[in-house]
């Protein structure tokens, strides 16, 4: 069976674009030929693993860069932790403990 997966960077693209005024990469449709659910969802928590990767390591440049971001792509945080949750417990392994929205203010 062949699954669609469209990548979930676009907000990352977006803060990127006003942080350092580049133009934005236009979007990508991908097609990964799966012969099974298990396949499929592997491979999404792989990607989904390596986009939280690639938010922190966003989120570290912007502290320097542009602070003012840092909420903007902090809130993506919490999306991507329910995401790695789900597909975690889908293939039998200890999900993170808090996946919640609470927010920490007057940081």
């Amino acid at each position: 069976m062949l699954f669609h997966l469209i990548p979930l960077t676009e907000q990352i693209l977006e803060v990127a674009h006003h942080a350092y005024n580049a133009a934005l990469i236009p979007s990508c449709n991908y097609s990964f030929l799966m012969n099974s659910t298990k396949e499929f969802f592997e491979l999404a928590h792989i990607i989904t693993s390596m986009s939280i990767d690639a938010t922190i390591g966003l989120a570290e440049r912007l502290v320097v860069t542009d602070p003012l971001l840092i909420r903007s792509v902090s809130s993506i945080f919490t999306i991507k932790a329910r995401h790695d949750v789900f597909f975690r417990h889908i293939q039998h392994e200890i999900p993170n403990p808090a996946p919640v929205n609470t927010g920490i203010r007057d940081i």
